[in-house]
């Protein structure tokens, strides 16, 4: 599905709103779900989109976690070890949003 998504002119480097405030890459996305990063599939698309060009990080600015640190906290070892290979920092800092108020 995503190669022929990819085929017909899908923008692999669009972002999305996330949250408020939060823009994520695809590459966020396929770390974020736990389920498809843990497939051979998700391994091929994490791996394709790193091929298409998509950045191992992002600047804090637009997300406050990499994907790496998802794959992490989403037990994706798999992608996190492309990701690694890729130049994904080992100690990424995570910047947890601030909350109003607090």
């Amino acid at each position: 599905m995503f190669k022929l998504l990819v085929r017909f002119g899908a923008d692999v480097h669009q972002q999305y709103l996330h949250t408020l405030n939060v823009k994520m890459t695809f590459l966020h996305a396929i770390s974020f779900a736990t389920r498809g990063a843990r497939t051979p599939d998700g391994v091929k698309i994490a791996e394709q989109l790193l091929a298409a060009g998509i950045p191992v990080e992002v600047t804090l600015n637009q997300c406050p976690v990499t994907p790496f640190a998802l794959c992490v906290m989403n037990h994706c070892f798999d992608v996190a070890d492309i990701l690694l290979a890729h130049g994904a920092d080992l100690n990424p800092v995570y910047a947890r949003p601030s909350i109003k108020g607090h």
